[in-house]
């Protein structure tokens, strides 16, 4: 196989993503139009350089066919992964494996996402989500965004041994997380990529060793390795859901700049009880809500939880659990949580 440059470009994807877990920082795109200069912003210059460039990454990751390794690093932990990504006919196959082969399974069609623990002997059937590469995740340039983060360019250099674009993305409150991300020139693909908290704190990282641009992708490198026969299996619960009455929460005190998305009752796999999911983002950062009810002994307890770059906080409300959690700063989920109420 050979290697190709990009040889068509398209308009990037527009979408609300939806969080059902809280490893993704995918979100809705602003589009309302405000002054850079009224927000004491980057040079219009500069503006343009980082749009094209985030533009690029988006369209590469979803609409390039690739393989290769990279490490991901989350709380200090590192772990070897392999990724093979197709598209064809607009339609994506991604398998992400553990080089070791102890790890999970993941695999990526336009029908719905397959994760298999091996060790669990556990398989899940999820809804299709967007790219599976950690933190290359929708991020997108908007001028209403300008306002929350100041987004630019560095000078190129080299990066795992390829010429690389630095692009800065740093929150501008306490209330997000910054990014960095290092840009093959030529694909456009991340090679490097890092999670900062408000502390300028490296949180969570990938970096690519091995990277290849192809012309294509055979089917048995997407296909699952893994046959999990007589693994249990959780998925989507079809139901018919009522919605209680009197019974529509909301967040009352958000953070500047977050506005909600989403709002909808669903079954979580393995549960029989309806809980209500809100989705609340900034246009990059978004935050997932989740009410219980009934609650029980039995479930999660209060306070705050964390992975990588990601905060959950739970606490119970008249009878109920609400938990927020997304790929933002503890104090965000935790005035988005204490926040809610039945309106």
């Amino acid at each position: 196989m050979q290697r190709s440059r990009l040889t068509r470009r398209s308009r990037a994807r527009k979408r609300v993503r939806r969080l059902s877990k809280a490893r993704y920082i995918f979100a809705a795109l602003m589009t309302a139009v405000v002054s850079l200069h009224a927000v004491n912003a980057i040079s219009q210059e500069s503006a343009d350089d980082v749009k094209i460039w985030l533009d690029r990454m988006n369209l590469a990751v979803e609409q390039l066919n690739y393989r290769g390794t990279y490490v991901h690093v989350v709380d200090g932990n590192a772990e070897t992964l392999d990724i093979a990504h197709r598209y064809a006919d607009g339609s994506v196959h991604e398998r992400i494996s553990s080089s070791s082969g102890a790890g999970p399974e993941i695999s990526r069609t336009a029908d719905g996402v397959r994760s298999v623990f091996p060790e669990k002997r556990l398989g899940m059937i999820e809804a299709p989500e967007g790219s599976s590469i950690p933190v290359a995740s929708s991020l997108n340039y908007t001028n209403e965004l300008a306002r929350y983060y100041q987004m630019t360019t560095f000078p190129k250099g080299r990066t795992a041994d390829r010429d690389t674009q630095v692009v800065s993305i740093r929150a501008r409150d306490e209330f997000r997380y910054g990014y960095l991300l290092w840009l093959d020139t030529e694909s456009a693909l991340p090679v490097k990529m890092q999670v900062r908290d408000e502390a300028g704190n490296v949180i969570e990282s990938i970096l690519f060793t091995e990277l290849e641009v192809l012309e294509s992708i055979p089917d048995f490198a997407v296909a699952p390795l893994v046959s999990a026969e007589g693994f249990t299996w959780k998925g989507p619960v079809e139901a018919e859901l009522d919605a209680p009455s009197n019974e529509i929460w909301g967040a009352t005190r958000l953070p500047n700049g977050f506005g909600l998305a989403e709002s909808r009752l669903s079954l979580l796999a393995g549960s029989k009880y309806p809980v209500q999911h809100l989705v609340y983002t900034d246009g990059l950062a978004t935050v997932s809500v989740f009410i219980a009810h009934p609650l029980s002994d039995a479930d999660m307890p209060e306070g705050f939880s964390r992975f990588g770059s990601t905060n959950a906080y739970s606490l119970k409300i008249d009878g109920r659990l609400a938990t927020a959690m997304g790929d933002v700063p503890r104090l965000t989920v935790q005035r988005i949580a204490t926040s809610l109420d039945a309106r």
